[in-house]
């Protein structure tokens, strides 16, 4: 821990999750909600970041197994959000690398494009 505060403070840098992964996760949680009273399930409407990580017929299987264990609207939400849980959402951000599409930013950074996102939408 010691070693890791004083690399930052060497380096006066602190690099944390990409920001825009928080928007690919707000597009699939969205995307779960739309399942809720859908007869048909259309996974291009969930991310191609979030495909790529679980894998299309993984996916696919979970969906399907949650619809046919729960009832469309609440009950289905509920159902695939137990699937995709916190647990989920933090293997997923530390998925992405220096090398990826979505590499960590600098806090500063991520900090700017959050108080932006948030002005405009204000």
């Amino acid at each position: 821990m010691y070693g890791e505060v004083k690399n930052i403070m060497e380096s006066n840098r602190y690099l944390v999750y990409n920001f825009r992964l928080f928007g690919v996760l707000k597009q699939f949680f969205n995307s779960l909600q739309k399942f809720a009273n859908a007869e048909n399930v259309d996974l291009n409407i969930i991310p191609q970041e979030i495909i790529d990580f679980v894998g299309k017929e993984k996916l696919s299987t979970i969906i399907d197994e949650c619809r046919k264990n729960a009832t469309l609207g609440k009950n289905l939400v509920k159902r695939l959000f137990s699937k995709f849980d916190a647990f989920f959402i933090v293997k997923f951000l530390n998925s992405f690398d220096a090398e990826s599409n979505f590499p960590p930013m600098d806090v500063l950074e991520s900090a700017k494009l959050l108080l932006q996102y948030y002005k405009v939408r204000s």
